[in-house]
């Protein structure tokens, strides 16, 4: 009687739930086929929301798990000016900066890496000081920092994060 329609928005969601689960087993093939029917279902749908987003972020996560770089970053930022049109100045935003910063990281480029890490900072500790978001935010700033041999900055940083994740 209260049945879901085939392909509608409430499958996509259960299949990004899927993905999820997936993902955290380890399986990102199975990921991967979930996250990626559900973004066709919400393209297919003309959906640009929130859900969307996460489901491209997902994708990219998937796809830097896997060491494709040049996906993941066009996934996530396909995902970013999503989350920066509907949400700005949100935890989704702060979040979205932060695979960006993972990305650039991972290609060698610190300095975009630090810049995308100090933003998801801003607004983390803004919306969401003491959070484990923030602690993590702070973890990503304190690699940076010892990338570059700061290691006071990396120190101060890693013991900021430790205390948040500590209470």
């Amino acid at each position: 009687k209260n049945r879901v329609a085939p392909g509608g928005r409430d499958v996509a969601a259960s299949l990004l739930n899927l993905g999820a689960v997936a993902m955290a087993q380890g399986d990102l093939a199975r990921a991967q086929n979930y996250m990626q029917q559900a973004t066709d279902i919400y393209a297919r749908l003309g959906v640009r929301d929130l859900d969307m987003a996460s489901g491209l972020a997902n994708l990219g996560a998937v796809a830097w798990i896997r060491g494709d770089l040049v996906t993941a970053e066009s996934l996530f930022l396909e995902a970013q000016k999503i989350r920066e049109e509907l949400a700005p100045d949100s935890l989704e935003v702060s979040a979205g900066l932060n695979n960006l910063g993972l990305v650039a990281k991972d290609r060698g480029d610190l300095q975009t890496a630090r810049s995308m890490f100090e933003k998801s900072f801003a607004i983390d500790f803004r919306l969401a000081p003491d959070s484990l978001t923030l602690s993590e935010t702070l973890s990503n700033l304190a690699d940076m920092a010892a990338m570059t041999g700061d290691r006071e900055s990396a120190k101060a940083s890693y013991l900021k994060a430790l205390a948040i994740q500590e209470k």
